[in-house]
């Protein structure tokens, strides 16, 4: 999701885990913890392992301490922001954020991988992609502004599964600008890579309504205001509404329009992000890890098995 050019306001959040509290950074959560149906080669349960990939929204306002923050005590060193240039050059933020970036010499780093090329951006292409988000259909309408995404989101979600395989154990940000859209379809392609159930991957994408908090409601203001939903405000209100949300059914939906269409999120990795064997299995080496017998919480990183 995009938005019409204004500094959103300042924003602190006390949200549970598996979020983290990191203030003007909405939608920060670690995606780890979800059980697999992939196993071991002993047949143990295995589950996504813990401050390896993070989403949320656009980081490009916090703090050099809060970049520390992330970096140290969780581990970050590669930011994947999946935005488009146009929406970039709007958000006016970037020059500010190199800068923090820049100041970490080197620990934590910015790597644009871009769903949709400006070329795919253009106004009409948007307010087309918008009209679905707002359609009366709800999921339905979701997944068909989704499988946009998934068409373009090839070379994205090979950046993501390239930084989940590599020799070191840091962790990843994927970051759209609300980190609910283009992270939601990215995210959930990976974690089924990682054998994580359709049910679980909608249940985290829906974590999103209370990720944004009061941020959904500036999304709302700005989406009418910028009368992508024509002049009558109440109307556009409405389809506003419904486009800021993140509700489980939108991406159970997305999930099935990719399996009808791919046959699987493996099939897709290869077919459209261009993957082979080789990284998905290391991926999953190195990301799935055994959960403990009662629930998928991780048991330590140090206890990771091979599939």
């Amino acid at each position: 999701m995009s938005l019409p050019p204004a500094q959103p306001p300042e924003q602190t959040l006390n949200l549970p885990p598996p979020f983290i509290n990191i203030p003007n950074l909405p939608n920060l959560r670690d995606i780890g913890g979800l059980p697999s149906t992939l196993t071991s080669s002993s047949g143990a349960p295995l589950a996504v392992r813990k401050q390896l990939l993070y989403r949320s929204g656009d980081p490009s306002r916090i703090s050099p301490t809060s970049l520390e923050t992330l970096h140290k005590a969780h581990g970050l060193t590669t930011i994947l922001d999946l935005r488009a240039a146009p929406e970039i050059e709007r958000a006016g933020t970037l020059a500010a954020w190199e800068r923090t970036l820049a100041a970490t010499r080197g620990a934590v780093t910015r790597a644009w991988v871009p769903v949709f090329s400006a070329d795919e951006y253009t106004p009409d292409v948007v307010a087309a992609r918008f009209a679905l988000y707002g359609a009366e259909d709800g999921p339905a309408g979701f997944a068909r502004a989704y499988e946009a995404i998934l068409e373009h989101g090839g070379a994205s979600v090979r950046a993501v599964l390239q930084a989940l395989a590599a020799p070191s154990g840091n962790a990843a940000l994927v970051h759209c600008s609300a980190g609910k859209d283009r992270a939601g379809c990215v995210v959930a392609v990976v974690l089924g890579v990682l054998g994580v159930p359709d049910e679980h991957v909608a249940d985290e994408y829906a974590l999103t309504e209370k990720g944004m908090g009061s941020m959904k409601a500036y999304f709302v203001e700005r989406i009418v205001e910028g009368g992508t939903f024509g002049s009558d405000e109440q109307a556009a209100r409405v389809r506003a509404e419904r486009m800021v949300s993140a509700r489980k059914e939108a991406m159970v939906a997305t999930l099935e329009l990719l399996r009808r269409r791919w046959g699987s999120p493996e099939q897709y990795a290869k077919e459209v992000a261009g993957v082979d064997d080789a990284l998905i299995a290391a991926v999953r080496s190195k990301v799935l890890i055994p959960a403990t017998a009662s629930h998928p919480v991780l048991v330590g990183s140090e206890n990771r098995a091979s599939l």
